[in-house]
């Protein structure tokens, strides 16, 4: 309700317009079917140990299995920095090693530069020597996380059900366009600093010149 409103009232403005908003969007179908209602019941904060510089320590996971698309992707891997939350996620059609490494060293590694630990649970795909061996070339220490307890990847886990909510509302029925919206979810502004060069709704086009 609330982003809704700043996006409206950046441009317009009329008597009643929250309430009117707050009717409208409690009455979306589409945000009743599928996104997760808060809980009432918030579980306590812990304190945990947290990563001090960006892309030190990161979690490396995999969305499987969904609908082919249309470009033969049935898989996302999915990346996450442990200090600033940045998720990146990439389309992949299979989810074998070999395939996870180079789409690692591909999306991540080139654009962002190395790290210094990632952590995965215990997939073959991530324990296998092809992707020690991609960690071990490259330095980065690679750990895993403690099998049958995935509440230590609980926050790449909470990006996935993000991602979920996001992709049900814009897949279109058969859900084979799923891969041409994912790349839409990484949250650039969260690392950079500044919004995506995606255009904005809030922003009108400039005014043609004419001399």
């Amino acid at each position: 309700m609330n982003k809704t409103c700043r996006a409206i009232k950046s441009q317009y403005s009329w008597p009643n317009m929250r309430r009117e908003v707050e009717e409208y969007v409690e009455q979306c179908r589409s945000c009743q079917v599928h996104k997760m209602l808060t809980p009432k019941h918030k579980a306590p904060m812990e304190i945990t140990t947290t990563a001090e510089h960006t892309f030190d320590k990161c979690y490396l996971d995999i969305v499987s299995p969904l609908p082919v698309t249309q470009g033969n992707n049935k898989y996302i891997l999915t990346f996450q920095d442990d200090l600033s939350k940045y998720v990146v996620a990439v389309p992949i059609g299979h989810q074998d090693a070999e395939t996870v490494a180079r789409a690692f060293v591909a999306n991540i590694l080139l654009k962002y530069g190395t790290l210094c630990i990632i952590q995965t649970d215990q997939g073959a795909n991530f324990v296998t020597k092809v992707f020690r061996n991609t960690c071990k070339m490259l330095k980065i220490n690679k750990i895993q996380s403690t099998a049958f307890h995935p509440e230590s990847q609980g926050s790449i886990e909470r990006s996935h059900r993000v991602l979920a909510e996001y992709l049900r509302h814009y897949v279109n029925e058969d859900q084979t366009n799923w891969d041409e919206w994912v790349p839409l979810f990484t949250p650039f502004e969260l690392l950079f600093g500044c919004p995506s060069v995606l255009p904005s709704a809030s922003k009108k086009p400039p005014e043609p010149q004419y001399k």
